[in-house]
C-alpha cells in the first residue's frame, strides 16, 4: 500500500512539473506568434526586446525547477533568454529541439535527449515548443532546460521506493531520465 501511494505521489509530482513547463511554453509561443500583419523581422525584434526578456524572467519564476527560458529565431539564432539581456550570440540549428520545430508545425511539447548547455557546459533536457504564426509560418522556438537531477531528486526522496527504478520517457520511447542512473563501466 505504501509503495502504491508513493508511486502515485511520484507520478503526480512529475505530471505537475511537466504541466507547468507545457503551460509556460504554450503561453510564450502564443504571445510571440503575433498577428498576420507582422513581418518576420517585426516578430524577431519583438522577441529580442527588453519587454520580451522581462516576460521570460517572469515566466521562469513560475517554473523554478528549470534552468532558463529562451527564444530562438527561425534561423536558429538565440534571440532572448531569461539569463541575460541582450542575449549572447549563439546558433542552435543542430539542436534536436530546433530541428523538431523546423520540421513539425504541430503545437506539441518536445523533450530532447540530454544536451550540453553551450554556456554552462551542464547536460540538461530541453523542452521546447514551435512558435507558429497565424499563417502557419515558422517564427521560432521557445525552450527551457531542466537538469535531470531535478527528477532524480524527486525519485530519490521517496524512501519506500529506493530499491526500484524509474524512467521518464519521451513519446517515441527515448529515455530522458533514469533513476537510479546507470552505472558506467570503467
Amino acid at each position: 500500500m505504501t509503495r502504491t501511494i508513493s508511486r502515485a505521489v511520484l507520478s503526480e509530482q512529475t505530471a505537475q512539473s511537466m504541466q507547468a513547463i507545457d503551460i509556460i511554453t504554450s503561453d510564450a509561443a502564443e504571445r510571440f506568434a503575433g498577428t498576420s500583419s507582422k513581418s518576420y523581422e517585426e516578430h524577431r525584434e519583438t522577441m529580442r526586446s527588453l519587454p520580451a526578456h522581462r516576460l521570460l524572467v517572469e515566466r521562469l519564476s513560475r517554473i523554478p525547477h528549470t534552468d532558463f527560458v529562451a527564444l530562438i529565431g527561425r534561423d536558429g539564432q538565440l534571440l532572448n533568454t531569461s539569463r541575460t539581456w541582450p542575449a549572447p550570440a549563439a546558433t542552435v540549428t543542430d539542436g534536436s529541439y530546433y530541428i523538431d520545430a523546423l520540421k513539425n508545425n504541430g503545437r506539441h511539447l518536445f523533450g530532447s535527449d540530454l544536451v550540453r548547455n553551450r554556456l554552462t557546459g551542464e547536460r540538461n533536457i530541453v523542452f521546447s515548443r514551435r512558435i507558429t504564426g497565424p499563417d502557419g509560418d515558422f517564427i521560432g522556438v521557445v525552450m527551457t532546460e531542466i537538469k535531470p537531477s531535478y527528477f532524480q531528486h524527486i525519485y530519490h526522496s521517496i524512501t519506500s521506493l529506493r530499491n526500484q527504478s524509474f524512467l521518464l520517457l519521451r513519446s517515441d520511447g527515448t529515455v530522458l531520465v533514469r533513476y537510479p542512473r546507470e552505472r558506467r563501466c570503467r
